[in-house]
């Protein structure tokens, strides 16, 4: 029914079906587009989708921060998707992954309106609210820390 895959921005058209995906769902809501931002800064991200008949309705990527040490970025579930528990597994998904390849810490900055979906993940506030001045919304600093 569902199908969690890792992928790359090379892979052209399912880089360019989360684009739109993350337009619709994190940019149009304040305003922006991400269309406007410098996507070159996430060519060597990981991305993590989840597929429904072949079709992306989810997604999330990380970059390294610092060695070991995940940033979570570029979350978004379809709306007519969400509250059935597919982005939790899609995290277990990273986690999973990252977990076999030796990190040991997921840092994100999460919108209000996600916080409470983090914590239900495992995150841990650390920081916030926080202004991210590039998208002109309050963050909040969250953390998971991954069992060896």
């Amino acid at each position: 029914m569902f199908e969690y895959k890792k992928y790359k921005s090379i892979d052209s058209k399912v880089y360019k079906d989360s684009l739109v995906l993350r337009n619709d769902l994190l940019r149009v809501p304040i305003q922006k587009s991400i269309y406007d931002e410098n996507l070159d800064l996430e060519k060597g991200n990981d991305f993590y989708g989840v597929f429904k008949d072949g079709n992306l309705i989810g997604t999330l990527s990380f970059f390294e921060r610092e060695p070991f040490v995940a940033q979570l970025t570029a979350f978004a579930i379809s709306k007519e998707f969400q509250r059935l528990g597919l982005g939790k597994k899609l995290v277990v998904f990273l986690l999973t992954d990252l977990k076999s390849r030796g990190y040991h810490k997921i840092s994100v900055n999460a919108r209000t309106s996600a916080k409470e979906f983090y914590q239900k993940c495992g995150f841990a506030f650390i920081e916030g609210p926080i202004l991210n001045s590039e998208l002109g919304v309050e963050d909040y600093r969250m953390e998971y820390l991954i069992e060896k």
